[in-house]
């Protein structure tokens, strides 16, 4: 999308050789490749500024997810296949909670096997 009030770029600002640019029409966003010809993730910052001096500024980057074993290729978690869910806290007793907000979660759902794999495995990965 174009920047707003992009017409004139102030003359200090200098993005030549730069990965730099500013949008001043609108246009399709296209990726960059790596030597390897690789994409690589999209990235771009985002600023604003009040009349009152009031500042913000973001960087979004487009999501690449990794190439990982998706627990559809794993078997369902069973009684003969049991799965393996990783939890983590501060302390003996808030790990105990984490176990316990699980066992709640799982018992007030309708879990199937394949369910149980796919939380398993958010649990290792996510």
């Amino acid at each position: 999308v174009k920047s707003l009030y992009s017409e004139t770029i102030n003359p200090y600002i200098r993005l030549d050789d730069s990965p730099f640019y500013i949008v001043q029409k609108s246009r399709e966003w296209q990726t960059l490749r790596d030597e390897a010809g690789r994409e690589l993730p999209r990235r771009a910052g985002i600023s604003s500024f009040g009349i009152g001096g009031v500042n913000a500024h973001v960087v979004i980057e487009d999501y690449i997810p990794k190439e990982t074993t998706h627990p559809a290729q794993a078997p369902a978690v069973t009684a003969q296949h049991p799965g393996i869910f990783i939890l983590s806290a501060k302390d003996e007793d808030r790990l105990k909670d984490q176990a316990r907000q699980l066992a709640d979660f799982i018992s007030k759902q309708s879990i199937t096997a394949h369910d149980l794999t796919d939380i398993a495995y958010t649990l290792q990965e996510g």
